[in-house]
């Protein structure tokens, strides 16, 4: 019984051992896993979205209400001066992101979204990348449906041409190509398109057609859904937010606001109606906001230069404001 005893002590002895390295190296694998996903919000830098009141102190919570601007009445009425005598229609509308208040010039009135259309679409893809069946690296061959030699860059590449959907989505967004829009649209299924139409409170507006109208009100749901990142993931929606704070389109709300602020937002063009649209976020210091401006039947360069004018003003409006803080 004695010997038994014993080697039943030294199989505990060895099992504890050998417990005792597992637990080792499985607190050095989950540190090193620690580290990396440190690491990778580090890389990732979140600074596009919503700075979230979890990460705030109470006193450091407290001292944002103080300078929060409650009312934009002011800047309306400043807006519709610089609308005096504009020939076609405007729709406008603006919410400050940090304290959720709002101002609008017919900011119900519906028109043709256009290329507005490319960032639900690439919301919508987005979550297929997230849901494991697509990735940024997966190949897509253009066919000649794809083409669209008016707007877009790679259609005089001709068909058969294979593009990654990272270059595809740049393409898109950055630089607005259509052909780029029709090789990713070809990748979603009409249920995948309207799932992400319905999480961000539209209709889907996936490809510029006549019969289809979005408000300037509605469009914000896009960009705050972008924002809040309330739904793709973190990564995603800054990588989008990103790829629009780079576009060739400097001429309308990024030529409102100084030089170095960003500005994520995609312009819209629709010639059958004569409408030119800009809509996206201007990163003010510590107080982000949606600006998005519609037209329609109006002179294109007369249209661009009125949504430099009103994004100056918006801009300029809260800067004042937190001047005077």
């Amino acid at each position: 019984m004695v010997r038994v005893t014993v080697k039943m002590a030294l199989y505990a002895l060895l099992a504890v051992s050998l417990l005792a390295v597992a637990l080792f190296f499985t607190a050095v694998g989950e540190h090193k896993q620690a580290e990396d996903a440190q690491n990778n919000l580090e890389e990732n830098n979140f600074g596009l979205l919503d700075e979230s009141i979890a990460d705030l102190s109470v006193e450091e919570f407290m001292e944002k209400q103080k300078s929060y601007i409650g009312s934009y009445s002011q800047l309306r009425l400043r807006i519709v001066a610089l609308l005096e005598g504009a020939n076609g229609s405007y729709g406008i509308y603006m919410e400050d992101l940090v304290s959720g208040a709002w101002t609008g010039i017919n900011e119900r009135e519906g028109f043709v979204p256009a290329s507005l259309a490319k960032v639900p679409l690439s919301m919508a893809i987005m979550k297929k990348i997230e849901s494991g069946d697509m990735s940024l690296d997966q190949k897509i061959e253009t066919i000649d449906s794809d083409l669209d030699p008016r707007y877009s860059e790679i259609a005089q590449n001709g068909s058969g041409q294979v593009y990654t959907v990272k270059e595809l989505l740049t393409l898109m967004l950055r630089r607005s190509d259509n052909t780029a829009q029709a090789a990713l649209y070809r990748q979603l299924s009409p249920e995948e398109m309207e799932e992400a139409s319905i999480a961000v409170g539209i209709r889907s507006i996936s490809k510029p057609e006549e019969d289809v109208k979005i408000t300037p009100k509605q469009y914000s749901n896009i960009f705050r859904s972008l924002y809040f990142s309330s739904y793709l993931k973190r990564p995603s929606s800054q990588y989008l937010l990103s790829v629009m704070t780079n576009t060739k389109f400097r001429g309308v709300l990024q030529a409102g606001v100084p030089e170095g602020v960003k500005v994520a937002h995609k312009i819209g063009v629709w010639n059958n109606e004569k409408s030119y649209h800009d809509c996206g976020i201007v990163y003010y210091p510590d107080n982000p906001y949606f600006l998005c401006v519609m037209t329609k039947n109006s002179n294109p360069e007369r249209a661009e230069e009125r949504i430099i004018s009103i994004s100056r003003e918006a801009y300029n409006f809260i800067d004042a404001s937190h001047k005077e803080d």
